[in-house]
């Protein structure tokens, strides 16, 4: 049985660092980059973030949202919205950057 992490006791850093997990990107000397593809060049760089912050930047956020929207755990994530922020719809569409994180990740933790 695997232990289920308390979110709400995460430093903002963790959550971007498990951000950057959840999205398959690598992380060294302060920047995140997408692995290439066997398509890709080796030479060619998918895509670096120097200022990766989706705990706190709602567009940095919306990037793991698209991310989770095309994935098999969309429906997850917005369940676990709803239990976090509640079922009133201000509440769901003003949720935090980090209420939005936690909900991710949540969505996609092993049973």
């Amino acid at each position: 049985m695997s232990v289920k992490i308390d979110y709400s006791k995460l430093t903002d850093s963790e959550i971007d660092e498990l951000m950057a997990e959840l999205m398959g990107w690598d992380h060294s000397n302060g920047a995140y980059w997408k692995p290439c593809d066997e398509d890709d060049k080796a030479d060619e760089l998918v895509y670096l973030e120097r200022n990766w912050h989706p705990s706190s930047d709602l567009n940095q956020t919306w990037k793991c949202e698209q991310f989770i929207k095309d994935s098999e755990f969309a429906m997850d994530y917005c369940r676990e919205l709803v239990e976090i922020v509640g079922k009133s719809y201000e509440r769901f569409i003003y949720a935090t950057a980090r209420q939005r994180c936690i909900a991710m990740l949540m969505a996609v933790e092993e049973e």
